[in-house]
């Protein structure tokens, strides 16, 4: 059980002149429980006929609605399912009228990944530096707020379907964070560096992630494996190496991703080696790392020699491998198991093309699909650019002020998370950046 303030009400067009929806209380009940009961403070104008609960799976995107009486100031929602995160809102209606919705809460421990409601969100500043948590401030587009803090990089951002993050630090550790709470969850060993944790689409249900761990071989290349965990009693454990013997070279990288079949991707760089089938290729491999049944091969497609980021686009079953080479030309890719139809080989050309416009001369420093198929968020030396990928124009956020992008991350609702190494006028380190544009929820 936890207590938590809703906040006021807004206040109804008509009879009401106050709401008073003040304090919420939101139970959520044991790891196997399917109801969750909201309550708050009756509204004491004497107009009030009733009040009308709001529920979503998404913070503001409200699926349900419960009209409830005036003389009763609970309601229990019998629907919920375990692991996943539920957003509510509450409003006051008298007869017709209905007032602005409540502040939001979620559910917390309804889930093993549990993620309390935040709210907190700043304007953009001249620097991270001087970002505040003034849960009080309002903005019409991009509101930036401080998700976290790290003395190490963060790499391989995700953004889990609950709220919480998964990120590597510092090629040391994976870290899960739920709200401002940090839990290690699997450690390197001595002679180890995590590069990238890839989490399978059902991890919430399965349990299974991917890490890539690069060992050294000789003073210029190292080795990398792929090892496949399951997250077990608040650890990732059951290690199994599925892929092995990755050449990378000093300064590349083999950047990985998972499919919604659990297909495992792998973008090898090149290595100098004319004898490596795999040097410069996308190649695929099943969850125990076998090549996929039919192929011959675990190569899927031509890569790029210096590849920087692998990301999986669920609704056209389809992966964007981007390259961090100037020279490329910021260059775009998109990967399918299977291109024998025109008109999708059509499409993906497009899109690509259409990225790499939108990105210019500017190398991808990381990549992430949004959610419902809605295009990219893709973050260079300079921005974070929001992709349509239908013509549209990008929507773009100066990251300059900010500091160099490591890792993005798009979460259900459509917020962008992205890891920032900061400047060093700035105090150096490294910050977690959550920005979710809030204009369709003000009032001009």
């Amino acid at each position: 059980m936890w207590n938590r303030r809703v906040g006021r009400g807004g206040l109804p067009k008509g009879r009401l002149t106050a709401a008073s929806l003040v304090a919420g209380v939101l139970v959520a009940g044991s790891a196997s429980a399917e109801s969750i009961t909201l309550a708050w403070d009756s509204n004491p104008e004497p107009d009030v006929t009733g009040y009308r609960v709001f529920v979503g799976l998404a913070p503001g995107a409200y699926t349900e609605t419960f009209d409830i009486a005036g003389s009763l100031t609970t309601f229990t929602y019998t629907s919920a399912t375990n692991g996943v995160r539920y957003y509510f809102a509450v409003a006051t209606q008298a007869g017709d009228l209905i007032s602005a919705a409540s502040a939001e809460v979620s559910t917390d421990k309804a889930s093993p990944f549990g993620l309390p409601a935040d709210g907190s969100r700043v304007l953009p500043s001249a620097g991270v530096s001087s970002l505040s948590l003034d849960p009080q401030t309002t903005c019409r587009e991009d509101c930036v707020s401080v998700v976290g803090t790290s003395a190490g990089e963060i790499s391989s951002l995700t953004a889990l379907s609950n709220g919480a993050l998964l990120y590597v630090e510092g090629g040391e550790r994976v870290v899960l964070q739920v709200g401002d709470r940090r839990e290690p969850v699997l450690q390197a060993a001595a002679n180890e560096h995590f590069v990238d944790a890839a989490l399978d689409p059902h991890f919430l249900s399965n349990g299974i992630a991917y890490v890539s761990v690069l060992r050294p071989r000789d003073v210029e290349s190292q080795e990398m494996d792929v090892v496949r965990h399951r997250y077990v009693a608040g650890a990732l454990g059951e290690a199994a190496t599925v892929v092995t013997g990755i050449t990378v070279p000093e300064g590349r990288l083999a950047p990985i991703a998972v499919g919604d079949d659990g297909t495992l991707y792998v973008a090898a760089p090149a290595n100098g080696s004319r004898r490596d089938a795999y040097a410069s290729r996308v190649l695929e491999f099943d969850r125990d790392g076998a090549t996929p049944q039919g192929n011959l091969s675990p190569v899927v497609a031509a890569g790029f020699d210096s590849p920087s980021e692998l990301a999986w686009d669920p609704l056209r079953k389809r992966a964007w491998l981007a390259s961090q080479e100037l020279a490329d030309a910021a260059g775009v890719k998109v990967i399918r198991r299977t291109a024998a139809d025109a008109t999708v080989a059509g499409a993906d050309a497009r899109d690509a093309a259409t990225t790499e416009a939108a990105v210019g001369a500017h190398p991808i420093l990381a990549m992430a699909a949004r959610p419902n198929g809605q295009g990219l968020v893709v973050a260079t030396d300079r921005d974070l650019l929001t992709l349509a990928l239908d013509g549209s124009a990008a929507r773009r956020v100066d990251l300059e002020a900010y500091g160099i992008p490591t890792s993005v991350a798009v979460g259900t609702g459509g917020e962008r998370y992205v890891a920032i190494r900061r400047l060093p006028a700035d105090g150096g380190g490294f910050v977690l950046l959550k920005f979710a544009d809030d204009s369709s929820r003000l009032v001009p």
